[in-house]
């Protein structure tokens, strides 16, 4: 028999479509079978890491890096946004210069007081949870011949780990003081950088907060998070 002999139609199908090589996948099922779960948690723990992944010299004295489950699932992922969600974008200024002045005054004490270093990005996903509050149509999902319009504020943050993009999400981020979400945020980036991710801290995402400010870019135009709305 096959390496995928056994798994159910749900699952080999989950496998084709992620390039998954089953003998890395530590089944959970009975009698340690592989279930839809154990791929999807191989899928988005990134394994196996980039930095372990073959490296393939060719005649020419180039290099090819195996793709990973994790990179062929955001390429996958982002290319089919692009194709199916008609997109266009908008940029607006804000005076931030007392959210500026107020995180210089805070930052040695709130670290000290919470373990967690105070950057603009906390900030920025307590405005877009609230004024997701105000606008539900933002917050929803297109479904074929309906609009899901989610009620809870499940925020993804883009984090770029060496595996590749990933986007955790902070779920109910609505209900969240600026504090609660630096910690929640902090935690899941590290989780993300560290390959520890869970499978729940995924998915279900309603809405993509994108930071790519601190890569030194002034306007950016990130593709939307299929099948979320829009992104900031």
């Amino acid at each position: 028999p096959g390496p995928l002999a056994g798994l159910s139609p749900l699952v080999r199908k989950l496998v084709a479509q992620h390039g998954v090589d089953v003998a890395q996948v530590t089944g959970t099922g009975m009698r340690g079978r592989i279930t839809k779960d154990d791929v999807l948690r191989f899928v988005h723990s990134g394994a196996p890491d980039w930095e372990a992944a073959q490296v393939i010299a060719d005649a020419d004295a180039s290099t090819t890096l195996v793709l990973t489950p994790l990179r062929r699932t955001i390429a996958e992922h982002l290319s089919r946004a692009a194709r199916e969600i008609p997109a266009a974008w908008s940029m607006v200024e804000v005076d931030v210069t007392g959210l500026v002045a107020y995180r210089d005054a805070h930052r040695e004490s709130f670290e000290r007081e919470h373990g967690v270093p105070l950057t603009y990005l906390p900030f920025a996903a307590h405005v877009v949870a609230e004024a997701l509050g105000d606008n539900p149509r933002l917050n929803a999902r297109w479904a074929g011949d309906h609009i899901v319009l989610n009620t809870a504020v499940n925020l993804s943050v883009a984090v770029s780990t060496g595996a590749g993009l990933t986007v955790p999400v902070v779920r109910d981020a609505g209900g969240l003081s600026v504090t609660e979400l630096a910690r929640r945020i902090h935690e899941l980036t590290a989780a993300a950088r560290s390959g520890s991710l869970m499978l729940d801290d995924v998915r279900d995402g309603t809405f993509t907060l994108n930071n790519t400010g601190a890569l030194g870019s002034t306007v950016s135009v990130p593709i939307i998070n299929h099948p979320q709305a829009a992104i900031v």
